[in-house]
Formats: structure tokens, sequence, C-alpha cells
């Protein structure tokens, strides 16, 4: 995250592989090292989703989580609001639009 308290992460279970379904996770990181994995909490796909979730970066200013996941059938860019992230509410995620010029 933009303040160094959480790190989001990518992870997958053998014999997945990481264009068949893969795990989003946050957890919280303190004096620079992740705390114990009871803490990592999983905030997009997972096996049950059977999607792939890739790429995630942190919005510098507003904390939001941006990644890209293929839950459609199709790869789109999806966000998670700051308080969603840090509330049971991870799951809230909302497709990213690209905006048209006039």
């Amino acid at each position: 995250s933009p303040d160094g308290a959480r790190l989001a992460y990518v992870a997958w279970d053998h014999p997945n592989m990481p264009w068949d379904a893969t795990e989003l996770r946050v957890a919280p990181v303190a004096a620079g090292s992740p705390t114990e994995r009871g803490s990592h909490r999983l905030v997009a796909g997972g096996e049950a989703a059977d999607s792939s979730v890739l790429q995630p970066a942190w919005h510098p200013q507003s904390g939001a989580l941006y990644y890209v996941d293929d839950s459609s059938g199709y790869y789109n860019l999806r966000r998670l609001a700051a308080k969603n992230v840090d509330s049971g509410a991870a799951r809230s995620h909302s497709r990213v639009r690209s905006r048209k010029n006039a």
C-alpha cells in the first residue's frame, strides 16, 4: 500500500497454473516484514472463483487496489476501494471503464 502498511500479492495452489486460478491476498506488514499467514486475507479470486487474478497495484493517493482478473471470461481491470480492502467487504470491486475523449 502507499503507506507501506499492507502487501498485496498473487498466489496459487499446484496443480493450478497462474492463468487458470489464482488468489489476490493482502497482508499487513509490520517492521518491514509480513506478519503471520493467518492474517493474509483473500480479496479476489480463489479456487471457487475459477479465475485468474494478476498485476495488483496500489493507487498512490487513494490507496485503492487495482488488479486484472478474468472472472467474466475476459481480462478486465478492477478497482477495489481502500475502504473495502480494510473492511470485510473486500470482494466488493468494480470494473474500471475507459473514458472516451470528445
